[in-house]
């Protein structure tokens, strides 16, 4: 199970930034993308830290919802706290990935126990109802435990 909460809580495929466009396309669509992914992170960051299982899954598309029902999560997140702590309200877009028909928002996040934690965010791209495909945590801690 400790395999399981180091990396990927889904499967998710993460590779480099798509073919370039102009500047300003770019950091347009950038801001549209963290203006979708932000909400969502905070939700299931924020849910976590309260142990709030049922809110932290309402984001989940459905294969994330089948791999990793409240649950699941429960578990997960008990083995993730005893390594890195809770959440601490403190995030930072780290990086932005679209590859692969995937949109992957990385966040530098601070942890009671770790900082920083880098928590992935996973969107399928060109579908509108913005559910997460995708969620990992990695820091040196989780990757130590494998």
């Amino acid at each position: 199970m400790r395999h399981a909460a180091l990396y990927v809580l889904a499967a998710v495929l993460v590779a480099a930034l798509a073919a370039p466009a102009s500047a300003g396309i770019i950091e347009n669509a950038v801001d549209r993308i963290y203006d979708i992914a932000d909400p969502v992170a905070e939700n299931i960051l924020g849910a976590l830290r309260e142990g709030d299982y049922q809110r932290a899954v309402r984001d989940f598309d459905a294969t994330m919802l089948a791999a990793l029902p409240p649950d699941k999560l429960a578990v997960v997140d008990q083995t993730n706290r005893e390594l890195i702590g809770t959440y601490l309200i403190k995030r930072r877009h780290s990086v932005t990935i679209t590859e692969e028909g995937f949109i992957v928002v990385q966040y530098a996040c601070s942890f009671t126990l770790e900082d920083p934690v880098m928590v992935r965010v996973v969107f399928r791209r060109g579908v509108d109802d913005h559910k997460l495909t995708g969620l990992w945590f990695d820091s040196p801690k989780l990757r130590q435990a494998q």
